[in-house]
């Protein structure tokens, strides 16, 4: 029995287990050196069953099976029975592609891939788009377009409330770039400076071009120092003209600004009519013609022709695209010439925001004619009229001629003169109680140069609404 029995267990060989079916059975294979016994199932230890017959994976053809390397210590971050080395790692970074971050469960990780990223966080936009594409166009919220800064793109904006969007580009109104024509007949005027002061004439003028309606303009001087009121009315039939002395009918000996608005002969409200034209004539001493000024002209905006522009019922004509068309964001003024002792030209200031509780200060940039910038500031109460030299020495023919960059071509044919631009943009207007961002102001250039004198409305850029003629008291246009 003992030469049939090669383990001595006590059971013939023949009644062994034989896996090959080789007719020797597993115990005497093993004893016997032919055949090895290294690993049993779910122990990693000799189990009695020779190694051929219970073949196992080893992915990495280290002699040792996966199960076995992972119950040694080898990592299977996924769990599924194969060590990790085995596995994609489109990165090698050493964390396989199974456990890498895959926002969008397509199987390839997120770092491997090509996505967009609008806002460069690492996470790409795919990931992000539920809940943050209010459009539902693909691009997150926070990548697209939003002017006002809200935190809500433009054109959400728009679908949440349609009249922020009058013109229906998709763009908020206030948010617009918007260009205004300053020489269609309007509904409120404005002179920048009339002058009754001793051997100063001013002539005013306003035009009713309606063909067939009577209207009546109210006119309001404003005093340049103590900006304090006075009032004057006169009623235009059709294609009717005043032209009126302003001393003749505000005899203080000061200087300042006007505007002159359209008011119902009826009711006396200030009312929609887009009929107005007018022109102001500076006269030095009886009959010397300085220059002309056509009037800065607001149209009416309000509810329609002849209806009442106080919309907000405050008593005041506010620049706001509500009751009037918006005043300027910047004026530009195209050209100024290189002042020398014989010049004097004049920059005039109008406070369009604030009233006399307010100083108002502007920022200014000065480009010589190399397109080199200087910049300053100018801080005035209600209306000022300032000579250009005594706003900077940078208007200067000497300072200008000087600049390294100085372009010594200009004026071509006329080269002893400098000239060059300005651009001017309010800041803040201040009183003891509040701040107004953004002031809306006008500046006009009259160029003066000997016994010359010669002005012109100045260009403009973009508008804003926060215009109003004109808030007496420290809390301004609430």
């Amino acid at each position: 029995l003992r030469n049939n029995d090669c383990d001595g267990n006590g059971f013939p060989d023949n009644c062994q287990p034989d896996c090959d079916g080789d007719g020797i059975a597993d115990a005497c294979e093993l004893l016997a050196g032919t055949a090895f016994d290294r690993y049993g199932p779910g122990t990693c230890t000799p189990d009695g069953i020779p190694d051929n017959c219970q073949p196992e994976a080893d992915c990495d053809g280290d002699g040792l099976p996966d199960r076995c390397a992972i119950l040694g210590g080898a990592t299977d971050c996924d769990g599924d029975g194969l060590p990790d080395v085995c596995e994609p790692d489109c990165n090698s970074d050493g964390t396989i592609d199974d456990c890498e971050v895959d926002c969008n469960q397509d199987g390839v990780p997120d770092e491997c891939q090509t996505l967009a990223d609008c806002d460069a966080n690492g996470v790409p936009d795919v990931c992000e788009l539920p809940g943050n594409d209010c459009n539902a166009n693909g691009i997150l919220d926070r990548c697209e377009p939003d002017c006002n800064g809200n935190g809500v793109p433009d054109d959400c904006d728009v679908i949440n409330d349609p009249s922020l969007d009058m013109d229906g580009n998709g763009i908020p109104d206030a948010c617009e770039c918007v260009e205004i024509d300053r020489h269609r007949p309007g509904s409120l005027l404005l002179f920048p400076k009339y002058d009754n002061r001793t051997a100063q004439r001013t002539l005013l003028t306003v035009t009713n071009v309606h063909p067939s309606q009577t209207i009546d303009v109210h006119f309001v001087f404003r005093d340049g120092a103590t900006c304090l009121e006075f009032d004057y009315t006169r009623r235009l039939t059709p294609k009717d003209t005043i032209t009126l002395l302003t001393s003749a009918v505000n005899p203080a000996l000061n200087q300042g600004y006007v505007y002159a608005y359209a008011q119902s002969p009826t009711s006396g409200q200030p009312v929609v009519f887009n009929h107005l034209i007018g022109q102001a004539l500076a006269i030095d001493g009886i009959t010397t013609i300085e220059y002309a000024l056509d009037a800065v002209s607001f149209e009416g905006i309000g509810n329609g022709p002849l209806t009442p522009t106080d919309v907000d019922g405050d008593g005041r004509r506010d620049l706001d695209g509500l009751e009037y068309a918006q005043a300027p964001d910047q004026i530009l003024v195209p050209r100024f010439l290189g002042q020398t002792k014989g010049s004097a030209s004049e920059f005039v200031f109008v406070d369009l925001s604030g009233g006399p509780s307010f100083e108002v200060l502007v920022d200014y940039l000065l480009y010589n004619d190399n397109e080199e910038a200087f910049s300053g500031q100018y801080a005035f109460r209600c209306w000022s009229c300032i000579t250009a030299t005594s706003l900077s020495g940078s208007f200067t023919n000497q300072f200008l001629s000087g600049l390294p960059t100085n372009d010594p071509d200009e004026v071509r044919g006329w080269d002893v003169v400098e000239t060059g631009w300005v651009r001017f943009d309010g800041r803040t207007a201040f009183s003891t109680f509040t701040a107004i961002d953004d002031p809306a102001i006008y500046v006009v250039l009259i160029e003066r140069h000997g016994s010359y004198a010669a002005a012109d409305l100045p260009y403009e850029y973009c508008s804003q609404d926060n215009g109003s003629l004109l808030p007496i008291g420290p809390l301004g246009d609430e």
